[in-house]
């Protein structure tokens, strides 16, 4: 197969039916596709659902320079495309049960893995009078790909209606999110939102209610209001230790006395917390994110006041890590 090019594929919205999307699948379940990428967008849209699965590979391919009449060999990147068990599952039903309707529910369980459908649920469900602009609103404001107007929504609304997410009528526009999130369940992507004020704090408790072991929150600039979703969300089953590390910016008076007063109250619980701070400045500046991690998980957080406020974010799992023993190693422990 040929090279593509490739996007970030959790920002792609198709603005295309899905019957388009069902003969690409059993073109790829019949090893039929041989240009990706006359479909990068197509096959973005299916990968961020988990439906098919992208690998690239280096082959050599043997040619002539006829300037220096010698053979050469050229290494190219080829993408070979196949189906996910969600996708070998769907084309199943589909096509050789010919099950519609498990076909559905199949489509409806790979949807809830695509972060604007995430989104969706997360800022709309239960929500009144929603129209088809307000979904493209949402969408184009958290920097998803649309390259289109919100009338050819459209054909992603009756992807997620077909798939139970939504129920939507193309004639006046209205759209129902019948979806919610299950909260004990954490997707990969979690939205803040000034429209769910209170639903951003309880995400973020979540995650670290989540969090087992010795659990670190890394933030040079960490703010002394997140004492108090720390005293709700610790739990003494899971948790051993926490350590905060942060720069020494906002170590004031009263910062360090609600640490005290929240670490008296964790002991009783059987949890020890640090707070340590760190004052090199090349240390400091050596990283900018925000994490909350252990020794197996790790989250990029925005700071605690954009989550507090609302202000339009992201907390994202990621498998990227900050070398935790090497900001140890600089910092001072809070007394």
């Amino acid at each position: 197969m040929e090279e593509t090019e490739t996007k970030d594929t959790k920002y792609i919205i198709t603005n295309l039916p899905w019957k388009y999307f069902d003969e690409l699948i059993k073109r790829i379940a019949h090893g039929e596709l041989s240009k990706t990428v006359n479909y990068s967008d197509e096959i973005a849209f299916l990968e961020s659902m988990d439906f098919i699965k992208t690998e690239e590979k280096e082959k050599v391919v043997q040619g002539y320079d006829f300037i220096t009449s010698n053979n050469i060999e050229n290494k190219i990147k080829e993408i070979s495309v196949s189906l996910t068990s969600f996708g070998k599952e769907y084309y199943n039903q589909k096509y050789i049960k010919n099950n519609g309707v498990e076909a559905k529910r199949i489509l409806g369980e790979a949807l809830k893995l695509h972060p604007a459908v995430i989104l969706i649920s997360q800022v709309l469900s239960g929500s009144k009078n929603i129209k088809r602009i307000n979904i493209y609103n949402l969408l184009k404001h958290h920097n998803f790909h649309l390259d289109f107007q919100d009338v050819v929504l459209n054909n992603f609304l009756e992807i997620l209606k077909l798939g139970g997410i939504v129920s939507y009528n193309k004639n006046t526009r209205d759209v129902k999110v019948l979806w919610q999130q299950d909260i004990t369940q954490i997707p990969a992507h979690q939205f803040i939102s000034p429209e769910t004020p209170f639903s951003n704090i309880k995400r973020l408790q979540e995650i670290i209610k989540s969090l087992k072991g010795t659990a670190y929150w890394i933030d040079k600039h960490f703010d002394k209001k997140a004492f108090e979703i720390l005293a709700d969300s610790l739990d003494a089953s899971k948790l051993n230790s926490f350590v905060i590390i942060s720069g020494d910016q906002n170590k004031t008076q009263s910062a360090v006395n609600e640490f005290l007063r929240l670490r008296a109250e964790l002991h009783n619980k059987g949890i020890t917390i640090e707070w340590k701070t760190i004052i090199d400045q090349d240390i400091l500046s050596s990283f900018h994110d925000r994490w909350l991690c252990d020794s197996i998980t790790a989250w990029n957080i925005p700071p605690v006041n954009t989550i507090l406020k609302g202000q339009e974010s992201e907390m994202l799992k990621t498998s990227n890590k900050p070398n935790i023993s090497k900001l140890l190693k600089h910092s001072s422990l809070v007394n």
